[in-house]
């Protein structure tokens, strides 16, 4: 077998915390390429359980963080760097989904919904941006959504928090540019995980279309699974992405194609 792009490559995963989620998916398709995964999300105890079923476990390390907490996201990347190394690239994936319409959309919905999604993208890249700095390169993609683009009558509050991390997305990579540091987006649509649910009926609805809420389905009939997401994720996080910065790559089955 050739050497992978990620040969000896550390990924910092954050938001990896779910078996059937986009970033776990991203950290197990990474691994499969030879990357030491730096896994994190809120449950310490779940990641390192999660860990051991990752190839070759030994490699990869478990974090606990709450992406809220700006000391605890700066001792989880100093935790990183001490035990990898360095930090070549970020996967952000964590993320909170409200499914309340603008009109019913209480303060606090919003105000959490804000914190883990906007404010929690921020503080993360952040931190680890400035470890890149001191490298002299690195990667960073941010998991978005296609509700920070195509809007529908629910989730105001996710789609809005989603379109801060695009524009944050877009700010950053102008800035790091220079510095060998590239910045992406990724906007998932309709995808088979937690947080989309498991009821067939509600596959079959996003599949369709739901014009009374104004969603759109999907071209190609089927929902996306974890691991179409993390293939794109993967890509801009190799060599093979090595030009690509500032760019919001939708991965939808053409569900945003209007």
């Amino acid at each position: 077998m050739g050497q992978s792009d990620f040969d000896g490559k550390t990924i910092f995963v954050v938001g990896g915390g779910a078996r059937d989620g986009i970033g776990f998916a991203t950290a197990k398709m990474l691994a499969e390429q030879g990357a030491r995964i730096a896994l994190a999300d809120l449950d310490a105890a779940h990641v390192r359980e999660l860990v051991t079923e990752l190839p070759q476990p030994h490699r990869h390390s478990a974090h606990g963080i709450d992406v809220t907490d700006e000391a605890a996201i700066g001792l989880a990347v100093d935790a990183v760097v001490k035990t990898h190394g360095a930090i070549d690239g970020l996967a952000l994936a964590a993320g909170l989904y409200s499914a309340e319409s603008f009109t019913s959309t209480s303060r606090s919905t919003w105000d959490r919904i804000f914190a883990v999604n906007a404010t929690g993208a921020f503080l993360v890249s952040q931190a680890v941006a400035k470890r890149m700095l001191e490298q002299g390169r690195g990667r960073i993609v941010l998991v978005a959504s296609i509700g920070a683009r195509q809007p529908q009558l629910t989730a105001a509050a996710y789609g809005a928090s989603k379109a801060a991390v695009i524009q944050l997305g877009r700010y950053m990579a102008l800035e790091l540019a220079r510095k060998n540091i590239t910045v992406n987006i990724v906007c998932p649509g309709s995808t088979a995980t937690a947080m989309m649910g498991t009821d067939p009926v509600r596959h079959e609805i996003a599949i369709d279309g739901n014009l009374a809420l104004w969603r759109l389905g999907i071209p190609l009939g089927r929902m996306a699974a974890a691991s179409d997401q993390a293939a794109a994720i993967t890509f801009l996080l190799g060599e093979t992405g090595r030009h690509i910065t500032g760019q919001v790559v939708t991965v939808d089955g053409g569900q945003s194609f209007m």
